[in-house]
Protein backbone atom coordinates (compact mmCIF):
# COMPACT_ATOMS: atom_id res chain seq x y z
CA UNK A 1 0.00 0.00 0.00
CA UNK A 2 1.50 3.54 -0.77
CA UNK A 3 -0.24 6.88 0.71
CA UNK A 4 1.34 10.19 -0.27
CA UNK A 5 0.32 12.88 2.49
CA UNK A 6 1.81 16.40 2.58
CA UNK A 7 1.45 18.61 4.80
CA UNK A 8 0.27 22.37 5.36
CA UNK A 9 1.92 25.58 7.03
CA UNK A 10 -0.76 25.17 9.40
CA UNK A 11 0.35 21.93 10.25
CA UNK A 12 -2.97 19.71 8.62
CA UNK A 13 -2.16 16.31 6.89
CA UNK A 14 -3.56 15.68 3.95
CA UNK A 15 -3.74 12.27 1.49
CA UNK A 16 -2.43 13.42 -2.13
CA UNK A 17 -2.37 12.05 -5.17
CA UNK A 18 1.10 12.29 -6.94
CA UNK A 19 4.29 13.08 -5.04
CA UNK A 20 5.20 16.77 -4.88
CA UNK A 21 8.59 18.25 -2.98
CA UNK A 22 7.97 17.91 0.76
CA UNK A 23 5.53 15.22 0.78
CA UNK A 24 5.69 11.72 2.85
CA UNK A 25 5.45 8.79 0.81
CA UNK A 26 4.37 5.83 3.78
CA UNK A 27 4.98 2.39 1.60
CA UNK A 28 3.40 -0.30 4.06
CA UNK A 29 3.91 -4.28 2.15
CA UNK A 30 4.13 -2.89 -1.13
CA UNK A 31 4.17 -4.31 -4.13
CA UNK A 32 6.82 -4.75 -6.90
CA UNK A 33 5.15 -2.25 -9.05
CA UNK A 34 5.09 0.29 -6.29
CA UNK A 35 8.76 0.12 -4.92
CA UNK A 36 9.81 0.28 -8.59
CA UNK A 37 7.45 3.41 -9.22
CA UNK A 38 9.12 4.96 -6.37
CA UNK A 39 12.50 4.46 -7.01
CA UNK A 40 12.39 5.30 -10.31
CA UNK A 41 10.56 8.46 -9.71
CA UNK A 42 12.81 9.61 -7.17
CA UNK A 43 16.48 8.34 -8.31
CA UNK A 44 16.75 5.75 -5.02
CA UNK A 45 18.51 2.62 -5.01
CA UNK A 46 15.86 -0.13 -5.58
CA UNK A 47 18.11 -1.90 -2.49
CA UNK A 48 16.82 0.95 0.06
CA UNK A 49 13.50 -0.63 -0.58
CA UNK A 50 14.51 -4.41 -0.09
CA UNK A 51 16.64 -3.59 2.68
CA UNK A 52 13.74 -2.08 4.45
CA UNK A 53 11.39 -4.72 3.93
CA UNK A 54 13.78 -7.72 4.79
CA UNK A 55 12.44 -9.16 8.63
CA UNK A 56 16.38 -9.77 9.08
CA UNK A 57 17.89 -6.51 8.52
CA UNK A 58 20.01 -4.91 10.93
CA UNK A 59 19.91 -1.41 11.67
CA UNK A 60 21.79 1.40 10.34
CA UNK A 61 22.53 3.81 8.56
CA UNK A 62 23.33 4.24 4.59
CA UNK A 63 23.69 7.49 2.02
CA UNK A 64 24.13 7.06 -1.64
CA UNK A 65 24.07 9.99 -4.02
CA UNK A 66 22.07 12.63 -2.37
CA UNK A 67 19.44 9.57 -0.43
CA UNK A 68 19.59 8.44 3.21
CA UNK A 69 18.37 5.14 4.64
CA UNK A 70 17.94 4.78 8.22
CA UNK A 71 16.93 1.34 9.25
CA UNK A 72 15.43 0.73 12.83
CA UNK A 73 13.65 -2.13 14.19
CA UNK A 74 10.36 -1.30 15.96
CA UNK A 75 8.56 -3.48 18.83
CA UNK A 76 4.90 -4.93 17.13
CA UNK A 77 2.49 -6.81 19.47
CA UNK A 78 1.64 -10.25 17.68
CA UNK A 79 -0.66 -12.67 18.55
CA UNK A 80 -0.28 -16.15 17.83
CA UNK A 81 -2.48 -19.18 16.66
CA UNK A 82 -3.22 -20.16 19.87
CA UNK A 83 -3.92 -16.23 21.44
CA UNK A 84 -0.81 -15.99 23.09
CA UNK A 85 0.30 -12.44 23.01
CA UNK A 86 3.89 -11.57 22.34
CA UNK A 87 6.31 -8.98 21.36
CA UNK A 88 8.77 -9.05 18.38
CA UNK A 89 10.21 -6.13 16.17
CA UNK A 90 10.37 -5.64 12.81
CA UNK A 91 12.49 -3.32 10.60
CA UNK A 92 10.95 0.25 9.45
CA UNK A 93 13.40 1.97 6.82
CA UNK A 94 13.36 5.83 6.68
CA UNK A 95 15.01 6.92 3.17
CA UNK A 96 15.49 11.00 2.87
CA UNK A 97 15.78 12.58 -0.28
CA UNK A 98 16.14 15.87 -1.74
CA UNK A 99 12.67 16.31 -2.64
CA UNK A 100 10.58 14.24 0.11
CA UNK A 101 10.62 11.53 3.22
CA UNK A 102 9.55 7.94 2.16
CA UNK A 103 8.90 5.34 5.31
CA UNK A 104 8.88 1.52 4.34
CA UNK A 105 7.51 -1.20 6.46
CA UNK A 106 6.52 -4.31 5.98
CA UNK A 107 2.95 -4.39 8.04
CA UNK A 108 1.41 -1.50 9.48
CA UNK A 109 2.22 -0.46 12.69
CA UNK A 110 0.97 2.42 15.46
CA UNK A 111 3.81 5.03 15.20
CA UNK A 112 3.03 5.28 11.23
CA UNK A 113 -0.74 5.31 12.30
CA UNK A 114 0.24 8.48 15.01
CA UNK A 115 1.45 10.55 12.00
CA UNK A 116 -1.11 9.40 9.17
CA UNK A 117 -3.52 10.40 11.72
CA UNK A 118 -1.64 13.98 12.81
CA UNK A 119 -1.44 12.96 16.15
CA UNK A 120 2.21 14.20 16.58
CA UNK A 121 2.20 17.17 18.14
CA UNK A 122 4.89 19.37 15.54
CA UNK A 123 4.39 17.12 12.39
CA UNK A 124 5.19 18.20 9.11
CA UNK A 125 6.46 15.93 6.26
CA UNK A 126 8.57 18.74 4.52
CA UNK A 127 10.53 18.93 8.28
CA UNK A 128 12.84 15.85 6.67
CA UNK A 129 15.21 15.90 9.82
CA UNK A 130 12.71 16.48 12.60
CA UNK A 131 10.41 13.72 11.12
CA UNK A 132 12.93 11.13 11.52
CA UNK A 133 13.92 12.31 15.02
CA UNK A 134 10.04 12.18 15.81
CA UNK A 135 9.84 8.60 14.27
CA UNK A 136 12.92 7.58 16.79
CA UNK A 137 11.23 8.93 19.27
CA UNK A 138 7.80 7.35 19.07
CA UNK A 139 9.73 4.46 18.45
CA UNK A 140 11.97 4.71 21.72
CA UNK A 141 7.89 5.49 23.58
CA UNK A 142 6.58 2.22 22.10
CA UNK A 143 9.68 -0.04 23.48
CA UNK A 144 9.40 1.76 26.85
CA UNK A 145 5.41 1.27 26.86
CA UNK A 146 5.73 -2.39 25.61
CA UNK A 147 8.83 -3.50 28.64
CA UNK A 148 6.61 -1.34 31.31
CA UNK A 149 3.43 -3.59 30.16
CA UNK A 150 5.17 -6.40 30.12
CA UNK A 151 6.73 -6.07 33.11
CA UNK A 152 3.11 -5.19 35.00
CA UNK A 153 2.12 -8.45 33.54
CA UNK A 154 4.81 -11.00 33.53
CA UNK A 155 3.63 -14.18 34.66
CA UNK A 156 3.70 -15.45 38.32
CA UNK A 157 6.69 -17.33 37.39
CA UNK A 158 8.88 -14.54 36.10
CA UNK A 159 8.18 -12.89 39.60
CA UNK A 160 9.39 -15.84 41.22
CA UNK A 161 12.41 -15.91 39.41
CA UNK A 162 13.07 -12.31 40.32
CA UNK A 163 12.86 -12.82 43.75
CA UNK A 164 15.16 -16.19 44.35
CA UNK A 165 17.38 -13.78 42.33
CA UNK A 166 17.24 -10.98 44.69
Amino acid sequence: MLNIYMSSANGQLKEIEDIQNGCWINMVAPTEEEVHFVSERLQIPIDFFKDALDDEERSRIEKEDHNVLIIVDIPVITVDDIGQTFYETIPIGMIITDSCFITVCLQGNPIFEQFARNKVKGFYTFMKTRFAFQILYLTSTYYLRYLWYGACHAPKHVEICRNRES
